[in-house]
C-alpha cells in the first residue's frame, strides 16, 4: 500500500495531476473515434451508457442517452483533439470542456445528428448559471438532434444540486474509472502504445485532491481486501480506537442487544451448513459441495447475477464479461468461482445462486455474547 501511494505518476510529476484542463483534453483524446487509441467510438459509447446507468442522472436526461448508447456511431468530431487542442467556444454561452458532434444512426428511425457536451469539474465548484446556460443553449440551437449533456465531477451530489431543470445526466470519476476506463484497457484493438497513457491516467485518479477521493481502483481494492480478510480483527480495533479519539470521522454501528458481529459467515444451503471467516474459504466450501454433489449441471455457464461480472464459471481462462480475469478465483473440479467480494455482497452472491439453482438456502445470523 506504501508502494502504490509511492509510486511515480506522469501527472504528478509536471504538477497537473487534477487541472481540469489535462483532465478534458486527455478525455476528450479517449472520446474521438478518430484518436490514436485506435478503438474508434468505444469509449464515447461506453460513457453514454455509464451515464445513462448513473442512479444521479435524471429521466429525461437518460431517455436520449438511451437512445445515443444504443445507436451507431457513423462519425464524430471531438473537441479538443490531437489535431486541434483548443476547446468549443460560443459567444455567450461559454467554452465547452468536450463537446462531440456527429451522425449516428438509432435502432428506430432514421440517421440524425447528435451532440455530447461534457463539463469537468475537478477544482472548481459546480456552477449552476453555467449548467442552466449550457442546457439552453443545446436545446434551442439543436432542438432537432439528440443530445446529451454529462458532468463529471468527483461528487456527483454537488453537481446534481446545481442542476434545477434536470437536464443533466451526473457521472462521477469513479464510474468513468469503473465502466469507461477499465472497459478500454481490456479492448482488443486498443493501441499499445496508448496503454502507457490510458494505465498512467487511471492510477493518477486514485490520488485524493483536497480530501476528495477521485476514484478507487481495482489494484487498490486488491490489495485492501487481503489485507482486511488476513487481519479484519486488527484493523477492526484500529477503526473503533480511532473514531473515538476522533483521529477518524466515522460513525461506528450501535452494538445489537446479545453481542457483538463476529467474523464468521455462516449460510445453510440444502440443509448442509458452511462456515468461515473469509469469503475465499467459505465460497471454496461451498463450490466443492455443489460440484461433488452435481447440482450445477443445469446452471447455464458462465453465471453471474450480474451484467457485469460473473461468479461461476467452467471456462478456461476464467473471465468476467469484460474480458478481465477473475480477481480471486478458486477452482474445484473444472468450476471457477470468483471470491472477490465484500462480506455482505458475498452472501447475496450466494443467495442468488442457490436461487437459480433452486436449492434451500439462509444466511444465519451470528453473534458472540
Amino acid at each position: 500500500m506504501e508502494a502504490l501511494a509511492a509510486e511515480p505518476n506522469f501527472f504528478r510529476i509536471v504538477g497537473r495531476a487534477h487541472f481540469e484542463r489535462w483532465h478534458s483534453a486527455f478525455l476528450a483524446w479517449l472520446l474521438d473515434p478518430a484518436g490514436s487509441h485506435l478503438t474508434r467510438a468505444f469509449p464515447l459509447v461506453r460513457l453514454l451508457i455509464a451515464a445513462s446507468e448513473s442512479s444521479k442522472s435524471a429521466p429525461s436526461a437518460v431517455a436520449e442517452l438511451h437512445s445515443l448508447a444504443a445507436a451507431q456511431i457513423a462519425s464524430a468530431d471531438v473537441t479538443p483533439s490531437e489535431a486541434s487542442p483548443v476547446e468549443r467556444s460560443v459567444n455567450g454561452v461559454g467554452r465547452f470542456d468536450i463537446f462531440a458532434t456527429g451522425r449516428c444512426e438509432p435502432l428506430e428511425g432514421e440517421g440524425r445528428r447528435f451532440n455530447v457536451l461534457v463539463e469537468v469539474k475537478v477544482d472548481s465548484p459546480p456552477d449552476a448559471a453555467q449548467a442552466t446556460r449550457y442546457a439552453e443553449w443545446l436545446r434551442e440551437t439543436h432542438a432537432n438532434d439528440l443530445n446529451a449533456l454529462i458532468y463529471l465531477s468527483p461528487s456527483t451530489d454537488k453537481s446534481r444540486a446545481v442542476d434545477p431543470n434536470d437536464a443533466w445526466a451526473h457521472l462521477s470519476f469513479q464510474e468513468l474509472h469503473d465502466k469507461v476506463l477499465l472497459p478500454t484497457l481490456q479492448h482488443p484493438s486498443l493501441n499499445p502504445v496508448a496503454i502507457p497513457f490510458l494505465a498512467q491516467y487511471v492510477k493518477n485518479l486514485r490520488h485524493t485532491h483536497r480530501g476528495q477521493r477521485m476514484a478507487l481502483t481495482n489494484e487498490q481494492r486488491r490489495i485492501a481486501l487481503a489485507l482486511y480478510e488476513r487481519h479484519h480483527r486488527v484493523f477492526n480495533e484500529l477503526v473503533e480506537v480511532l473514531a473515538a479519539e476522533g483521529v477518524l470521522a466515522v460513525t461506528l454501528p450501535t452494538p445489537q442487544a446479545g453481542g457483538r458481529k463476529v467474523g464468521r459467515m455462516v449460510v445453510r444451503i440444502d440443509q448442509q451448513v458452511f462456515e468461515d471467516t473469509t469469503v475465499a474459504r467459505l465460497f471454496a466450501s461451498v463450490l466443492a459441495s455443489l460440484v461433488d454433489q452435481r447440482k450445477l449441471g443445469s446452471l447455464p455457464l458462465p453465471w453471474g447475477d450480474t451484467s457485469t461480472r460473473f461468479l461461476l464459471t467452467n471456462r478456461k481462462p476464467a473471465e468476467h464479461p469484460s474480458g478481465r480475469p477473475f480477481f480471486y478465483p478458486v477452482e474445484h473440479g473444472g468450476y471457477t468461482i470468483e471470491t472477490h467480494y465484500s462480506r455482505d455482497r458475498a452472501i447475496r452472491a450466494l443467495g442468488a445462486l442457490c436461487g437459480a439453482l433452486e436449492v434451500p438456502f439462509e444466511a444465519i445470523t451470528t453473534t458472540r455474547q
